[in-house]
């Protein structure tokens, strides 16, 4: 079976809870995920890559 290339998504959202409640609907297909640190703005963001 031929291997398919990883899907990486990014995420904002208005709080880091709404951030978590999204990577547990992907959770199944979710490889890896960072929560980004940066607090400027009115978003929090997210890197998501999936299988």
């Amino acid at each position: 079976m031929k291997e398919s290339k990883p899907i990486k998504v990014r995420i904002s959202a208005t709080s880091t809870e709404e951030i978590y409640l999204v990577i547990a609907m992907l959770q199944p297909r979710i490889k890896s995920f960072k929560i980004a640190h940066n607090d400027t703005g009115p978003y929090k963001k997210a890197y998501v890559e999936l299988t």
